[in-house]
């Protein structure tokens, strides 16, 4: 009676053991099957939301003009900083919302943007001392002269020396209608320490761009004189400037390292006779010592000790012609 008994309770533990392991791999089994489920759903979930960010994000973009202007160029540490990795900017790009301009820079889809969308985010986005000058600024302010048919024109563009244009704006092929554009970059420290004297903002389009006044870039064309500009196309735009700032004028005189920009800048002021000549102050500003010669086989004006082309001045100096 006493084995029986034993053999029993052995046969129900058995069968306990057995239904307690069976229950507990259903119970495994289910976990694993909530589980995958759970997962899924989460996976679900995280691209719902990314997909919902990047359509917030993307409507961002392309929408808010106040951050990225309409017509101008947004380079990718601008995004980054606004919040867009490089993962979603090439999202983007790949999904065509985004154009890239070149390494670093990248437009809107549909948007027309001319060389001056550009120069803007050199300027508010990468902080470069860049601007349009001399004839490019004088054009802007209305001033011009010579226009060529064949070509789209040139944009000048000064800043300090050291200053490099990135690569993204040099290389990408800008046009004025449908012709091209050259762009002209001049490094130099024509004004010394006094960099953005006489520098200015102008509106072109929906955003604003630093370019130089009419008395700064009049100085930074003569500075070309004569390797890259032509001495008669400056004195037609000299005479167009008859309403200059005497004060400017002698602060920018004072602060210019050229002598030959300082001696032809007056002379032009001369021959045009210009009323706000009589308001600069000579006393300050260094005219330097020696003869300056503009252009070969010219005429010396002996007031300003410059030879300048034949035909502009009355009585020349034959006796201290160079």
């Amino acid at each position: 009676m006493t084995a029986l008994a034993g053999t029993c309770a052995k046969y129900i533990k058995r069968e306990m053991v057995c239904f307690y392991a069976f229950y507990y791999t259903i119970g495994l089994f289910l976990c694993a099957f909530i589980n995958y489920y759970l997962q899924k759903v989460y996976f679900y979930a995280i691209i719902l939301t990314v997909s919902i960010e990047i359509s917030a994000n993307i409507n961002t973009i392309m929408t808010d003009t106040d951050a990225w202007p309409q017509g101008t160029i947004s380079t990718t540490l601008a995004l980054h900083k606004r919040g867009y990795s490089g993962i979603l900017i090439d999202k983007y790009r790949r999904s065509r919302w985004l154009v890239s301009v070149g390494n670093g820079a990248v437009a809107r889809r549909g948007d027309h943007v001319e060389w001056t969308g550009g120069l803007y985010a050199i300027q508010t986005q990468l902080g470069l001392p860049v601007h349009a000058g001399g004839k490019t600024a004088l054009q802007f302010h209305g001033h011009t002269h010579f226009v060529s048919s064949g070509r789209g024109g040139s944009a000048w563009l000064f800043s300090r020396q050291g200053t490099r244009l990135p690569t993204w704006f040099t290389n990408h092929a800008w046009n004025v209608g449908e012709k091209p554009l050259r762009l002209q970059h001049i490094n130099t420290n024509l004004f010394g320490q006094k960099h953005a004297l006489g520098l200015t903002e102008i509106k072109s389009g929906t955003y604003k761009i630093r370019i130089s006044s009419r008395e700064r870039a009049m100085m930074e064309l003569l500075h070309l004189v004569p390797n890259d500009q032509g001495f008669e196309e400056a004195a037609a735009l000299m005479q167009q400037l008859s309403t200059l700032q005497p004060e400017l004028t002698t602060d920018l005189l004072r602060a210019c390292r050229s002598v030959k920009v300082k001696r032809l800048f007056l002379f032009l002021a001369d021959h045009c006779n210009h009323p706000w000549l009589a308001k600069i102050d000579r006393s300050k500003i260094y005219m330097g010592s020696g003869k300056r010669q503009i252009v070969k086989d010219g005429e010396f004006d002996s007031k300003y000790s410059i030879t300048v082309p034949r035909g502009f001045i009355e009585n020349p100096d034959k006796e201290n012609r160079p």
